[in-house]
């Protein structure tokens, strides 16, 4: 399988997606969708934490995929933070994050797990942790 899922941090209450190699849409739905599973039997809201460092990027078609996926609420999903450090993951996440609509949760870039990590056990609620990218989430509206 190329990607996981997993809890991660002091509290475990983080979801971590890793996608490994040459993930396709189909393993990561699979895996989102186990995360969505996992965060709707939550009380409290939930941060998933996308890990692409391990691969060659987004397969083909991201925008539209991951935008796709913002269309169908999800009540207990707080922060879902993208991890790569490179300029297009960082545009990614700015452009889910204008998008979104009315949407509860926040989508944050981070340049590595950690850093993502450190953000969603923050109370930071419309700030990102900086990167070498990060003049792409301080656009202003």
């Amino acid at each position: 399988m190329m990607t996981t899922i997993n809890r991660v941090g002091h509290t475990k209450q983080i979801l971590l997606l890793t996608c490994y190699d040459e993930w396709l849409w189909d393993e990561f739905y699979n895996a989102w969708d186990v995360g969505m599973y996992m965060a709707r039997r939550k009380a409290h809201p939930v941060n998933m934490i996308v890990d692409v460092t391990a691969t060659c990027g987004f397969p083909s078609g991201a925008l539209g995929q991951l935008l796709g996926m913002t269309v169908q609420p999800h009540l207990n999903l707080h922060r879902v933070v993208l991890v790569r450090d490179d300029p297009m993951t960082a545009a990614i996440a700015m452009l889910l994050q204008r998008y979104r609509g009315k949407r509860t949760e926040c989508y944050f870039h981070a340049a590595t797990v950690e850093a993502a990590i450190e953000l969603c056990e923050s109370k930071l609620t419309d700030q990102v942790l900086p990167s070498k990218h990060h003049k792409f989430n301080q656009q202003e509206e």
